[in-house]
């Protein structure tokens, strides 16, 4: 479940073959001969610890990619779709107040955007089993508390927001679906990227705050 367990793990081995042909060689003269002697391997996991460090690989990345794709789709068709097929106009000549009209959006792509990374996650969930069949990861069991469940829906709703933020914005400034979805998808690759940048991110502990 550490990093440094493994790449020591792959030092140990590399002196183990480098013995076992110095004793092949010196012994026989050829290291093909016969085997020397077999390493027997056996994982020793911290489930808890393995657990966490899966998920905390492999949920950043998906679903912070699979959020920003839903809410990139529906953000811009309420905003900039409006905008280019004029309902947005007839919207403003309602008697309605226009921050009214505004949080009517940004609340109904919330929601919609909450539910579907709710939805990315339960099925990430129950999926790994099936990805990663005979491995050693398959028989982890994952085990979230309610603290932990409670930390990682204010985690995504803090994505949720801050892309429906983005998305928003970007679907303002433009006049139109089109070039709404050009400022839209350099925010899409730097998602992708700091998605990226978790699964490399080595067994540092970050600060609680």
């Amino acid at each position: 479940s550490e990093d440094y367990s493994s790449a020591a793990q792959g030092i140990f081995n590399g002196v183990l073959t480098g013995l076992q042909q110095n004793i092949l060689v010196n012994r026989f003269g050829n290291e093909s001969a016969l085997t020397a002697f077999q390493v027997n391997q056996q994982q020793i996991l911290n489930e808890e610890k393995a657990t966490g460090q899966l998920l905390g690989e492999f949920i950043p990345y998906f679903v912070s990619i699979l959020i920003f794709a839903g809410a990139m789709g529906l953000a811009v068709d309420a905003i900039a779709g409006e905008k280019e097929r004029g309902t947005m106009a007839s919207m403003l000549m309602t008697p309605i107040r226009r921050r009214d009209i505004a949080l009517g959006k940004l609340i109904s792509l919330v929601i919609l955007s909450g539910l579907s990374a709710a939805i990315y996650i339960i099925i990430m969930v129950l999926s790994f089993p099936i990805m990663f069949g005979g491995s050693e990861v398959s028989e982890l069991s994952i085990k979230l508390n309610f603290g932990q469940i409670a930390g990682l829906v204010v985690l995504l709703l803090g994505m949720v927001f801050l892309y429906i933020a983005m998305i928003s914005f970007a679907s303002v400034m433009a006049k139109d679906s089109k070039s709404a979805m050009s400022f839209v998808s350099p925010m899409y690759i730097l998602v992708m990227v700091v998605g990226l940048i978790s699964m490399f991110g080595g067994n540092d502990s970050p600060e609680t705050y």
